[in-house]
């Protein structure tokens, strides 16, 4: 049940992550690089929070 708690709040905060992500693109707030250092910084931050 425990795991079930900690999925649940982890796909909870990720979808406000990507919501946070499409409102800021929809308000141009987008940051300078290509599409590849976008993920590349994503993947990194998501490695330090493990």
């Amino acid at each position: 049940m425990r795991l079930l708690e900690r999925e649940e709040a982890g796909l909870a905060e990720l979808r406000s992550r990507l919501m946070q992500g499409l409102s800021q693109a929809e308000n141009d707030e987008l940051v300078d690089g290509t599409d590849s250092d976008a993920i590349r910084r994503a993947f990194d931050r998501a490695r330090s929070l493990a």
